[in-house]
């Protein structure tokens, strides 16, 4: 004879199969999206864990960003965000470690035979202030073992609006920038006392200018 399953264990067979059909059906898919920090209406949206994130505004203002062979290695964006700017920058191709990151007073990105883009000038400073509290000061980018950096910081210096109407170019230099953070108990043979000299009041000692681009307004 053939066994047969008993009749009263069939309908709790039929529920626990109807049970499992439900929960794969109603099993919610997980979302990455998120607000911002403060809790602002703008969203970043992140589609993978690697991907980096993305201000669902809109960016308002943009530079891409040319080596000294005139190669593009990145592209930083601007973002108003209430009374913040978001400064985004995605770039590939530099020396791993810290780079001086500002944004300079002239939009060209011209150079000499001396100088990597010189036609940048100094930096953008409306308010005539020393290095570190330049309006253009940015802190340090940082590049990773295979040449690539990721930055997004919050600033309130400046809006994308007014980068535009002044006209600016974002820079990034060979070297570190120490922001102008010279304490009184180092001496230079420049400076006629302890302390920053010219130079790193100028520019943060950030070195050689090694990329450049031009802010113009986001499509």
């Amino acid at each position: 004879m053939t066994a047969q399953t008993p009749k009263l264990l069939l309908p709790a067979v039929i529920i626990l199969f109807t049970l499992a059909a439900c929960g794969e059906e109603n099993t919610p898919e997980m979302s990455n999206a998120n607000t911002d920090l403060n809790g602002n209406n703008d969203e970043v949206i992140v589609t993978n864990n690697n991907a980096k994130p993305t201000f669902a505004n809109g960016s308002v203002a943009e530079a891409t960003l040319l080596n000294e062979d005139e190669e593009e290695i990145g592209d930083v964006l601007f973002f108003n965000e209430g009374e913040y700017v978001i400064v985004e920058a995605h770039i590939d191709g530099i020396e791993p470690g810290f780079h001086g990151f500002h944004l300079h007073d002239e939009p060209v990105c011209e150079h000499d035979d001396d100088t990597p883009f010189s036609s940048a000038a100094g930096h953008y400073n409306p308010e005539d202030e020393d290095h570190g509290n330049h309006a253009g000061d940015m802190p340090p980018l940082y590049a990773n073992e295979d040449g690539t950096a990721y930055m997004a910081v919050q600033l309130d210096t400046f809006t994308p609006e007014q980068l535009l109407e002044d006209g600016v170019a974002v820079m990034v230099h060979e070297d570190p920038d120490n922001l102008g953070h010279i304490p009184d108990r180092y001496e230079s043979t420049e400076a006629q006392t302890s302390g920053p000299d010219d130079e790193t009041l100028d520019t943060g000692d950030a070195g050689a200018r090694i990329a450049c681009g031009v802010v113009t307004e986001s499509p």
